[in-house]
């Protein structure tokens, strides 16, 4: 687990026991993803950095650009990161709670990659097998790869991999021509 992780994660599980409490899971991770792009950005990366700049002074400015999206919770929530200066860990937290929000609601984001683009009935006969296969819905974001030469792989959830692409199968044909 990289430190970042092992960071964030508290901040994480508090938030997303917070979002259960209120029935409030997707506007919490609106929030934590909006926040996360936020501090992404190099001049307020800058600030949250910047040993000189005071937390009063850096919340302030965080919820001038938030403007009516922060409601007293998820102040509070950004009040307490800035306090304990943690707000650059922001990215992590966002990705640790929709990862908790995806298990809680039983989903599972797949992530294929194809040759070609696949058609609208090819796209719904895979998610419906990968839901078969995982018991869990699936939400699939399709992209084309040119480089996996055909077929396609399946990146789902932390670490499932299906590769059915040509080039894995090639790689897979060569490793056992090795082993012979």
């Amino acid at each position: 687990m990289s430190s970042s992780a092992y960071i964030a994660r508290p901040y994480a599980k508090a938030a997303f026991h917070n979002a259960r409490e209120h029935n409030d899971l997707e506007r919490w991770s609106h929030v934590l993803n909006y926040l996360a792009a936020v501090v992404r950005n190099d001049k307020v990366a800058g600030w949250i950095t910047d040993p000189r700049v005071e937390d009063k002074a850096l919340l302030n400015a965080l919820n001038d650009i938030c403007g009516d999206l922060l409601i007293e919770r998820y102040e509070n929530f950004l009040k307490l990161l800035v306090s304990k200066k943690r707000a650059q860990y922001l990215p992590e937290i966002a990705r640790l709670y929709d990862r908790l929000r995806l298990r809680y609601e039983s989903t599972l984001d797949a992530h294929i990659k194809s040759f070609s683009p696949l058609s609208l009935e090819q796209q719904r006969e895979l998610s419906s097998a990968l839901e078969k296969r995982f018991g869990k819905k699936v939400n699939c974001f399709f992209e084309e790869d040119k480089s996996i030469l055909g077929g396609f792989i399946v990146y789902a959830g932390e670490d499932n991999v299906i590769d059915a692409s040509v080039k894995g199968k090639i790689r897979r044909l060569a490793q056992d021509l090795i082993r012979e």
